[in-house]
């Protein structure tokens, strides 16, 4: 029995109670009930007011050497709810600490063996107090249980808050998921029974929580059933067993089937199939003409059709579901004496078909012959593209970007949404096949070179289902859109909606980008362009590529698993892809106008020997106006904004930065040297 720190012995009233819910007084004290009064009640779970006089339960984990993890309380005056018949039902029973995740109660004496014991059934009910009966059952007349009781604190709480993620804002958001309790039962293969209270029969939404703990009790491999009675004989499964007695509730639970779907159906009092999301479920999850027939595409998002649907669905093998395929599962459904809305239907593909999730690019890495131990991806551009290497050291830059280039694709797929905003530029001759290079590494399948305005919906949607994306001719795009395209290349996610769906989501980006061009000179951003990753290439070996892409997806996947970073993390390798980077800077004309003039500045002149206008500047520290008077020379009355940028990205590209000067009602915005020392 675990150490209580709470409470006193519980009452004989308390044994009576007790009883008859078909606990002994020797189960009640191996599960360490214990009696609180309404003061220490409020001081364990932090109340200050109320009545929170009653038992104590608590929760041991059988992993963890009789550890009491947390107390539940089941009060002895709970709050009443009146409904509109004028009768009353308590509410709010049991009280647990707030702010924290739900735990699954075992019995005492359940050993860890026993979790993992598929050959032993599991009862899953509503509640401790049940499952202690069940485990007194489980005992009757043997020396070994028959079956594990494990209980939930409600219908419901097999799912709870299991951690946070950053949402779009930077607000932490709760994820919820199944209780990780979960993953400490082995549930491939075994008889799992839901025995969910009576009311689970008439109360909908009951019957959609017992439907959800099957579907994840199936995602586990759980061979699920349902434990039922009258609810005349007891609405729990505790009273039930004081009412009937053991014999009964045996034979009810050797009778649960766990094959025939069909009798799982819920009926109205005239055996008519309901129209209801269950019910949906049980024939596309059940049914053998929809058994393998729906799967999900993790890497497209798209919802497809695996197998020959039956009639009168028309959606081909290979195809994605359209909204049009609803309608058809209708009038299937209608066919076998159900009668649904397309909405029911559309909300029930979505769940069956994510159970038969794939990811075709993740499952192509992990069918892979492992990786033969030859090094190839921190060459793979000097011997297929035949680019130069800065030297044989690992680190040197042409070698270090082609191995993390590589890696990052991987990363992508096997972690969605991972940060990852660097191109790998290709730059050559045309026709040396320079786009054809993505194309081969990601195959024709999962390869695009289609892409519109980035930034744009359109854009978005073009990323489903492709591994690389080929960004041709990097040379025509002007510096704003250049600028679009460094937002767009740095976005984690997409947002748009799908095919077969009716809100727009947000999906996790898995690509990563190529860029490939014929110029010398293509960044236009005079900040250098960090994201992009340049070399050049001349004789590439196209057929040497072919033979070993599937060796060096092998090499990155293995060097990913090892911990191999995709970003350049050596300060070497940084100011090597800096000068990179800086020789493709395409320079504005104005550029080495300004770069003499800062040299030693001078004001203009007019043809009358005067100034054209005031003059601010000196060697250090000049005005936007100081540079379009004096050394671009051009009218005041034809300036625009677009100069006034140009200057000050020349300013930027010569290493001279803003700042502001003056004083507190006069400052001005002023550009100076940048100090070299």
């Amino acid at each position: 029995m675990p150490t209580t720190f709470w409470g006193c012995a519980l009452t004989d009233a308390d044994y009576e109670a007790l009883a008859a819910r078909w606990i002994t007084r020797e189960g009640a004290d191996a599960a360490g009930l214990r009696r609180v009064d309404s003061i220490t009640g409020r001081e364990m779970f932090g109340r200050s007011r109320g009545d929170l006089s009653g038992i104590i339960i608590p929760n041991v984990a059988p992993w963890d050497h009789g550890h009491i993890r947390e107390y539940r309380e089941r009060l002895d005056h709970p709050d009443l709810e009146y409904r509109s018949d004028g009768t009353a039902r308590e509410k709010n029973k049991y009280l647990q600490p707030s702010g924290r995740p739900s735990l699954l109660y075992f019995p005492p004496r359940v050993t860890v063996d026993l979790l993992q014991d598929t050959a032993i059934p599991v009862i899953i009910v509503e509640g401790e107090f049940k499952a202690l009966a069940l485990w007194r059952l489980a005992f009757h007349g043997v020396p070994a249980p028959r079956f594990l009781p494990i209980a939930v604190a409600g219908v419901w709480n097999f799912r709870s808050v299991t951690g946070k993620i950053n949402g779009p804002n930077g607000e932490r958001l709760p994820v919820k998921g199944v209780i990780p309790d979960f993953d400490r039962v082995a549930w491939k293969g075994r008889q799992a029974i839901i025995g969910y209270d009576a009311d689970c029969q008439s109360n909908p939404k009951v019957r959609a929580a017992r439907w959800s703990l099957t579907t994840v009790l199936m995602q586990r491999g759980a061979l699920v059933g349902y434990l039922e009675w009258p609810l005349k004989e007891g609405k729990g499964i505790d009273d039930r067993l004081a009412n009937v007695g053991p014999e009964r509730v045996f034979a009810d639970i050797a009778a649960v089937e766990f094959g025939d779907w069909k009798s799982r159906l819920l009926r109205n009092e005239k055996g008519r199939i309901l129209s209801c999301y269950e019910n949906v479920a049980l024939f596309l999850e059940n049914s053998p003409d929809w058994t393998g027939v729906l799967g999900y595409n993790e890497f497209t998002s798209g919802y497809l059709i695996l197998k020959p649907a039956p009639s009168p669905v028309t959606v081909e093998v290979g195809r994605e579901i359209e909204d049009y395929f609803d309608t058809e599962v209708v009038r299937y459904l209608e066919r076998h004496g159900l009668m649904v809305k397309p909405d029911l239907v559309r909300r029930v593909v979505d769940a069956v078909a994510r159970r038969d999730s794939y990811h075709p690019v993740r499952d192509y890495l992990e069918s892979l012959p492992p990786w033969d131990g030859v090094p190839r991806i921190c060459t793979w551009l000097i011997d297929y593209c035949g680019v130069e290497s800065s030297g044989v050291n690992p680190n040197s830059y042409a070698m270090a970007v082609g191995a993390k280039f590589l890696i990052a694709a991987v990363k992508r797929i096997m972690e969605p949404g991972v940060k990852c905003d660097s191109v790998l530029v290709l730059e050559g001759q045309q026709g040396i096949g320079k786009s054809t290079v993505p194309r081969i590494l990601a195959g024709d399948e999962w390869f695009s070179d289609q892409l519109a305005d980035m930034g744009s919906k359109d854009a978005s949607m073009q990323l489903r289902g492709v591994w690389i994306v080929e960004l041709s001719e990097l040379d025509v795009l002007n510096r704003a859109e250049l600028a679009r395209a460094k937002a767009f290349l740095s976005q984690q996610s997409e947002r748009f909606r799908l095919p077969y769906g009716r809100r727009i989501v947000q999906v996790p980006r898995q690509c990563v980008f190529v860029g490939t061009t014929n110029a010398d000179s293509w960044l236009k951003d005079e900040t250098g362009g960090r994201r992009f990753w340049p070399v050049r290439c001349r004789k590439i070996d196209l057929d040497g590529l072919r033979r070993d892409r599937d060796q060096l997806w092998a090499e990155a996947l293995y060097q990913y698993r090892a911990g191999a970073t995709s970003w350049l993390d050596d300060p070497e390798l940084v100011r090597e892809a800096a000068e990179e980077q800086h020789a493709r800077y395409q320079a504005d004309v104005w550029q080495e106008q300004i770069a003499k003039w800062l040299e030693a500045p001078i004001e203009r002149m007019d043809e009358r020997g005067h100034a054209v206008a005031s003059f601010s500047g000196d060697r250090n520290s000049v005005t936007i106006d100081d540079v379009l008077h004096h050394c671009i020379g051009k009218r005041l009355e034809t300036w625009n904004q677009s100069d006034k940028n140009r200057i000050a990205a020349c300013l930027r590209a010569l290493g001279w930065e803003r700042h502001r000067v003056g004083p507190k009602n006069a400052r001005e915005w002023r550009y100076r040297r940048v100090s070299q020392s």
